[in-house]
């Protein structure tokens, strides 16, 4: 779990893999302070390692997505990754 934001087109961004969920209600990193890095309720769309147009230091970052399944269930994940530089 672990990605690498150095624009060279392999893990430069962080995107969890919501599976089973159909509809995405938020997805949110955290750096270790809990301040919000980076949120987003688009899946697919996904953390490069900025925050207010500066890099982050690398480093140990939770993130947590909540969306529902095809049973209108909701659905709660986190975790934590891991940046690289």
């Amino acid at each position: 779990n672990a990605f690498t934001p150095n624009s060279d087109g392999l893990n430069d961004v962080f995107r969890p893999t919501p599976v089973g969920i159909l509809h995405l209600s938020y997805c949110r990193v955290f750096n270790r302070f809990g301040e919000l890095m980076f949120e987003t309720s688009e899946t697919g769309k996904g953390w490069n390692g900025m925050y207010k147009g500066i890099k982050q230091e690398p480093g140990n970052y939770v993130w947590m997505l909540k969306g529902t399944d095809r049973k209108h269930e909701t659905i709660v994940m986190k975790g934590n990754v891991v940046l690289v530089r």
